[in-house]
Order: structure tokens, then C-alpha cells, then sequence
């Protein structure tokens, strides 16, 4: 259980900051229902492949590289632990890869954000975005 919700705090932190991002390259509440499925996209991958991990008898390669992939490590190596599948360093070297994916994506989100939010009108682009950005890399 413990393990369980620090996979959530983590996954929800990554995806707090997917969100942010991509959140701050629309204008329109309608645009922004547009970027969410692509977000999606990979946890609901991980998702419907831990069925079938669940009651394996091995796990397949793929789904261990899932397991250490920011953006899906917080559904396929909660399965993993949960499962007994996996050992507590396998876990806690996920959860600090996760940690600096989230990072990582703090800062990518918060130089959107800085590159898009002066701007009115249609879409920005996400790469004008990042690169009319005056943050420090």
C-alpha cells in the first residue's frame, strides 16, 4: 500500500506537469480537450498491458522498460510491486528516475508556459513555445 501511493503521487505529480504544459500552448478551453488524449495515450498503454502482466507467469522485456519510463513507471512498476514481480531497489530506482523525469518536466512546462503566456490569439506552437523562452537551461 505504501508503494501504491507514492506511485500515485508521482505519476499524478508527472502528469500535473504534462498537463501544465501542454495547458498553456492553447487559447481555447475547446483546444485544450484536444491535447489531453495524446497525454493520455501512455499511461492507458501501460494500463491495459499490466492486465495481462498481472497474471503472467514472466514479464516481458517490453513492460520492464515501461516500468522505468517517467511518463508510464507509475502504472507498470506499481503493477510490478504490487504483483511481487519486482524487488524494492527495482522500485526505488524507478521512483528516483520518475523524480527527475518530473524535473525535468516542471522545468520544460514552466518554459512554455513563459514562452506562450504573453502571446493572445491562435495556438502558439509548442516549439515557438520553448524557444521564445528567456529562462536558463
Amino acid at each position: 500500500l505504501p508503494a501504491a501511493v507514492v506511485w500515485l503521487m508521482l505519476g499524478y505529480a508527472f502528469y500535473c506537469c504534462v498537463n501544465a504544459a501542454a495547458g498553456a500552448t492553447v487559447s481555447r478551453v475547446e483546444d485544450a480537450q484536444s491535447m489531453a488524449f495524446p497525454i493520455l495515450l501512455p499511461i492507458l498503454v501501460a494500463y491495459i498491458l499490466a492486465f495481462s502482466v498481472v497474471f503472467a507467469d514472466a514479464v516481458p522485456t517490453f513492460f520492464w522498460v515501461l516500468a522505468y519510463l517517467p511518463p508510464t513507471a507509475p502504472v507498470a512498476m506499481a503493477v510490478l510491486q504490487i504483483s511481487g514481480k519486482a524487488s524494492l531497489w527495482e522500485g526505488l530506482i524507478s521512483m528516483v528516475i520518475t523524480v527527475v523525469g518530473i524535473v525535468g518536466m516542471a522545468r520544460l512546462a514552466a518554459r512554455i508556459y513563459e514562452g506562450s503566456i504573453l502571446r493572445s490569439g491562435s495556438r502558439v506552437p509548442l516549439r515557438q513555445a520553448v524557444r521564445s523562452s528567456t529562462l536558463d537551461s
